[in-house]
């Protein structure tokens, strides 16, 4: 198991019925420049672990924006470069360790969100569940539930 010096990610890796799965859970800052340090620092910690093979899901609040189009309503938000930095390091994490946005790929057009503002409006969906492309036939459902 591994943890993060500022509490915002905790790894471990599991094993089950002769399967390794990697297990992190993150917790991503809201800002833009912590934000690029943050997954920078969770790319390096995906490139030490690559070597111990098994199946990796990434899953918890990224505060991150991946498509505005479908995962944000309301409010104005911009593109900075800064965030523009953040999605491309986002990207490379996902292309280099053969993962996909599993909510995103079984609802490619709905819209949900979760996290919400009431004043002004807005609407976000910050939390993610990245899978390894191997275990997408292993989903059967996946869904937004407001409680």
């Amino acid at each position: 198991m591994r943890l993060d010096q500022e509490g915002r990610y905790i790894y471990m890796k599991i094993s089950s019925q002769d399967t390794i799965f990697k297990l992190l859970n993150i917790y991503a800052p809201n800002i833009d420049l912590y934000q690029l340090r943050f997954f920078n620092n969770v790319q390096g910690l995906l490139e030490d672990i690559r070597e111990e093979g098994g199946k990796l899901i990434i899953g918890g609040d990224f505060n991150v924006i991946f498509d505005p189009s479908k995962d944000r309503k309301g409010g104005n938000f911009k593109i900075t470069n800064s965030y523009s930095a953040v999605i491309d390091v986002l990207d490379d994490i996902i292309e280099n360790n053969n993962l996909c946005d599993i909510w995103r790929t079984k609802h490619p057009d709905l819209r949900a969100y979760t996290w919400r503002q009431r004043r002004p409006e807005i609407h976000s969906r910050l939390d993610v569940w990245l899978i390894s492309d191997v275990l997408q036939d292993f989903v059967k459902e996946i869904d937004i539930q407001q409680i």
